[in-house]
Parts: structure tokens; C-alpha cells; sequence
């Protein structure tokens, strides 16, 4: 897969790391790909240029839900390195998703941004308050599953926040899984690179 191939560029080539992934036709996987060549890159204004096309083939995706999702790498880059534009990027997705007419694919994006911005305190508890917001009206089976592993993966950075996502779970076996989640130590958010 082209994608696959970037990331293995990238650990030797950005320059034609960033060629393949330009040329990358499928936007997810472009996006992707580029996000990751940006993680890369050291140098500033280059690592902008490059998560911009990132963001660019994400919005290339129809529906609300795959643009959010996918822009959760390009999102995880900003993060790590604490650039300013992340909290923008992250209004601007939070706006796309809200017209995502299914909660269950709005609360998939969004468990996906809250790994992304993980690294940023600020951007975490904004996009956490959006992600049990999208779970309230939800009467389908992943409710307690997506409240579960945003509870395990606060655990261990912020433990009265986890403790709150998980007032908002069902009783049940998954509330009962996070709680013993969380005393394992199983709390690790997403790796996107």
C-alpha cells in the first residue's frame, strides 16, 4: 500500500517520502500519509505547508464523520509539537461534525479527535465535553464502549476526569470493564504515528 510505503520513507527520505504521498490518489490515505511526513519534518514553516495539504485532503471526504476522523492525524502532529494552530483546526472540525445526522458516527469522529488532541490539556477537555455531549442520545450498543475507553485513556493523566465520563455509562459490564480498566493501568491513547 502507498501509504505504507511513506511511513517507511519517512524514516529515510522525507523529501520522496512527501513525493509518494503527494501522489497518493485515495484522500484518506493522502492524508494521512502526510501527516506523517510533516510528524517528521523538523523544519517550521515546511511542517505548516505540509499538515495544510494534510487538512486539505481530508476535507475532500463526503460525509462529516470520515473528514473528522481522518483529520484526527494531521490534528495529532499539531498536538505533539503544541503548534497554535490546533485549537482553529479543532473549532473548525468540531463545527463539521456537529451536522453528522448520525450520533453514532459523530461519537466514532469524535473518540477519534479526543486520542488526537490527547496531548493538549485545553483541546482534550473541549473535545471530551463535545464526545459525552454525542453520546447522551445515543441508544446503540458503542455508547459504553466509546465512554469506556475515553474514561481508560484519562485515567492516568487526569483521574477525576475519568471518573466523570464514566457517571455518564450505563451500569453494566462496560462500566464495570473500565472501572477495572482503569485499576490495570490500561490507559494508553491511540498511536497515530
Amino acid at each position: 500500500m502507498a501509504r505504507d510505503r511513506v511511513w517507511q520513507l519517512c524514516e529515510s527520505d522525507l523529501a520522496e517520502a512527501l513525493q509518494a504521498a503527494l501522489q497518493i490518489p485515495d484522500p484518506w490515505y493522502r492524508c494521512q500519509a502526510l501527516a506523517k511526513v510533516a510528524w517528521h519534518t523538523a523544519d517550521r514553516e515546511t511542517f505548516r505547508a505540509i499538515i495544510n495539504q494534510a487538512f486539505d485532503a481530508a476535507y475532500l471526504q463526503v460525509s462529516p464523520n470520515r473528514i473528522v476522523s481522518v483529520a484526527a492525524w494531521p490534528i495529532h502532529a499539531l498536538a505533539q509539537r503544541e503548534d497554535a494552530r490546533l485549537a482553529p483546526a479543532v473549532t473548525k472540525l468540531r463545527e463539521t461534525i456537529r451536522v453528522e445526522p448520525l450520533p453514532v458516527r459523530r461519537a466514532d469522529a469524535l473518540l477519534l479527535l479526543f486520542q488526537a488532541v490527547f496531548p493538549s490539556h485545553e483541546m482534550r477537555h473541549i473535545v471530551l465535553s463535545d464526545l459525552v455531549a454525542a453520546c447522551a442520545p445515543m441508544n446503540h450498543w458503542k455508547l459504553p464502549y466509546i465512554l469506556r475507553w475515553a474514561a481508560v485513556m484519562l485515567s492516568g493523566a487526569e483521574p477525576e476526569a475519568a471518573a466523570w465520563v464514566i457517571e455518564f455509562m450505563p451500569h453494566g459490564k462496560n462500566r464495570r470493564g473500565a472501572i477495572r480498566d482503569i485499576a490495570a493501568g490500561l490507559i494508553s491513547p491511540r498511536e497515530f504515528f
